[in-house]
């Protein structure tokens, strides 16, 4: 999921501090800006295991150890 408000928390801190700087904010896995929907009311039919894999891949692409390629944009 994208999570909008994480971008429009930083940059009204950048407004803020009198630091705003032109150019593009990405949002990724480490700032916050995207992640994966809560399960809710799936959580029960999701297993322990399958739930785990899912940690671990993210904690694979935060640290590094999963690489993401991501599109040039053309």
């Amino acid at each position: 999921m994208k999570n909008v408000g994480v971008a429009v928390y930083d940059y009204l801190k950048t407004v803020a501090k009198g630091s705003v700087k032109a150019g593009i904010s990405t949002a990724i896995l480490h700032n916050g800006g995207v992640g994966l929907v809560p399960f809710r009311d799936w959580n029960s039919n999701i297993s322990a295991d399958l739930k785990a894999q899912i940690q671990k891949a993210s904690d694979g692409i935060m640290d590094g150890f999963v690489k993401i390629d991501l599109p040039s944009g053309k």
